[in-house]
């Protein structure tokens, strides 16, 4: 087993479909994967034709190919004997970290995003309210109301600079402060060997720290750096093991299903 950096300026759509490969088959066979991520990121798919599996296919192949290229995160792979893909995991970098892109990037990348949509709506016809677009549709309040209930995007971040070190520690930040982890799977076949552990944990090591700045006028102060992520309470001593604490869990139905959104951070000073 060895572990691989994703570079974005390497990767083609034969990895990103590599991984939306991975990623949906894990969805779709296994429940243990959904307690390491968090069952509300992507909710199962009805068993639908393999034309409908195809089509979801290339949506998450086309996403995860534009997300890659725009450098806005990390991510790394535990690749098998025979390099096939055993484990994911991916991580949205805090905002002022993002990197600078230059013009082409720009262009290139805005140019799939354009291609991306009208994608997205052709592979949505047919299909009605099952469809990707139906989906993302109702998705959308949901995620808003969990982000009014958590609060992290309306953090005041003058308040933030009066407090010491301790109070920081215990203070939520806003959302583009903090390293996010959107993606953590492991092929189910390979679980059950401490392999979660050592990705996670390699990721975890290998993130620059982002220790943010917060003013008021002329005060300011440096906070400790933030991680956080979502996961069942199941899964969730996988990441008590690497030093994470609860901090909220948000509870909302979504088809029929009661979807737990536990939050969990680490603090690094």
């Amino acid at each position: 087993m060895r572990i691989h950096k994703v570079v974005p300026e390497e990767t083609r759509f034969s990895d990103a479909l590599e991984i939306a490969r991975f990623l949906l088959q894990a969805f779709q066979g296994d429940q243990t994967f959904r307690v390491l991520l968090g069952p509300l990121y992507f909710p199962p798919l009805p068993t639908r034709s393999t034309y409908y599996y195809n089509k979801v296919l290339l949506y998450l192949a086309f996403r995860w190919w534009i997300i890659i290229r725009d450098g806005s995160t990390c991510s790394w792979k535990l690749l098998g004997p025979d390099d096939q893909l055993v484990g994911f995991c991916s991580w949205v970098l805090p905002a002022s970290m993002k990197p600078t892109q230059s013009w082409w990037q720009q262009f290139s990348n805005s140019v799939l995003n354009a291609i991306f949509h009208v994608l997205r709506r052709m592979i949505s016809l047919g299909d009605g309210y099952q469809s990707l677009s139906a989906r993302k549709r109702r998705l959308g309040p949901l995620f808003q109301e969990i982000d009014d209930e958590i609060g992290w995007l309306k953090v005041d971040r003058t308040k933030l600079a009066r407090l010491d070190q301790h109070a920081l520690s215990e203070s939520l930040y806003h959302r583009d402060d903090i390293w996010w982890c959107t993606t953590m799977a492991i092929d189910p076949e390979h679980q059950r060997k401490g392999l979660g552990y050592t990705l996670f944990n390699h990721s975890l090591e290998h993130l620059e720290p982002f220790y943010p700045v917060f003013s008021d006028g002329g005060l300011a102060t440096t906070g400790p750096a933030k991680y956080g992520l979502c996961a069942s309470e199941d899964g969730r001593n996988l990441y008590v093991k690497s030093g994470f604490t609860h901090y909220q869990t948000c509870r909302r139905k979504l088809e029929g299903e009661e979807l737990l959104r536990s939050i969990y951070f680490r603090t690094l000073f």
